[in-house]
């Protein structure tokens, strides 16, 4: 892959280290899911409420061989080792599929990616600057003069831990603030 220049968009799917036996993942409760996504929403993806859900944790482990590794620790080892060859990595999901949630998905990537072995600037790079390589928008991806000026302003550092990623304080598109409460207020 690195010598043909090809990269990689992990899919470690938002219920893959979440829920397992049905158990409800403590992601579902997060109150930060809440501000964007309605409670009917949240619900479709509480385990049990669909054949997908209640089927999509049992892959990999069965009661015959509990032991056996689950498609997600598959995908973890498999990150790690593109990563450690140096193949171009860069954010990639799922969301906006069923039961996934566009943006909230994208955090828990980043935590995801981590697990395999990422450190927090590599998974920064790879959310931003490469994915706009990859994608070849050439006015994205990281702040300079002629960019589109999208960007979030944080609470706190991620590259001290990822999940200050979801610490937002701002949100700018295109060099406007987005007024975050009035998006909180609409029904």
């Amino acid at each position: 892959m690195k010598q043909k220049n090809i990269y990689l968009t992990p899919n470690l799917a938002i219920n893959g280290n979440g829920a397992r036996g049905g158990q409800q993942p403590a992601w579902l409760d997060d109150p930060l899911l809440g501000e964007v996504f309605s409670p009917a929403a949240i619900a479709l993806a509480r385990p049990g409420q669909n054949a997908q859900n209640a089927n999509a944790n049992a892959r990999g482990a069965t009661a015959a061989n509990p032991n056996a590794p689950t498609s997600y620790d598959l995908q973890i080892r498999s990150l790690a080792k593109l990563n450690k060859a140096g193949v171009t990595i860069a954010l990639g999901d799922d969301t906006g599929i069923q039961n996934s949630f566009p943006g909230y998905g994208e955090l828990q990537q980043l935590e995801r990616m981590a697990e395999a072995g990422m450190t927090p600037q590599q998974v920064l790079v790879a959310a931003t600057r490469t994915a706009a390589q990859v994608l070849r928008l050439n006015d994205l991806g990281s702040i300079a003069p002629g960019k589109s000026a999208s960007f979030v302003v944080l609470d706190a550092n991620p590259l001290d831990n990822l999940a200050n990623a979801r610490k937002i304080s701002k949100v700018y598109l295109r060099g406007q603030e987005i007024d975050r409460a009035a998006i909180r207020r609409a029904p």
